[in-house]
């Protein structure tokens, strides 16, 4: 399967050349004109990316490997709206479970980044979040990547952190949307 080439934006289309470039979209009279965003088989849109819950588990570096052959990454609840939209997914194809996202700890440290970009860190003062009551921990420990628990838990649905190695759990991709003349 081929990466998307496209990423739609306001009403420019910026495509993917070996570098994003940016390409005015023509202006067009009404929103219905505009190419509809579309999804993967299996991706639900939302935001202007497509999401997807696979759960085969996998620990977090292999499910990032997975993600990434999908030609995305983990996926990010930046927001209070995709972190709910993720929920949603996860719960959809396995309440029961915890899930895998992008979000993991900065070597040592108690500072936390998105996998997507390493010099992205998340202020859990300033930034959205969503972490259990007393997570996270402060222990300089090998709990370095975060997920979302299980509907069963203390915390249904809120964030906490495991091992990335030790632990297989499902996990939550993101990619860009394709385009497609309406």
């Amino acid at each position: 399967m081929g990466c998307m080439q496209y990423m739609y934006f306001s009403n420019k289309c910026l495509t993917f050349s070996g570098l994003w470039t940016e390409k005015e979209a023509p202006m067009k009279s009404t929103l219905q004109d505009l190419p509809n965003p579309t999804c993967s088989d299996g991706y639900s849109f939302h935001e202007n990316m497509c999401y997807k819950a696979f759960t085969t588990p996998q620990n977090q570096i292999v499910a990032q490997i997975k993600c990434l052959s999908e030609c995305g990454d983990l996926a990010i609840p930046r927001t209070e709206s995709i972190d709910k939209f993720l929920i949603s997914l996860k719960n959809a194809a396995d309440p029961q479970s915890n899930f895998w996202f992008g979000l993991k700890r900065l070597g040592l440290s108690e500072k936390f980044y998105w996998v997507s970009n390493e010099s992205d860190i998340v202020d859990k003062n300033t930034d959205y979040t969503n972490w259990a009551p007393g997570r996270p921990d402060d222990e300089a420990d090998d709990k370095d990547c975060v997920l979302y628990l299980a509907q069963d838990s203390n915390f249904p649905d809120k964030w906490d952190h495991l091992p990335c190695f030790a632990t297989k759990l499902p996990y939550l991709c993101s990619t860009k949307c394709h385009l497609v003349q309406g």
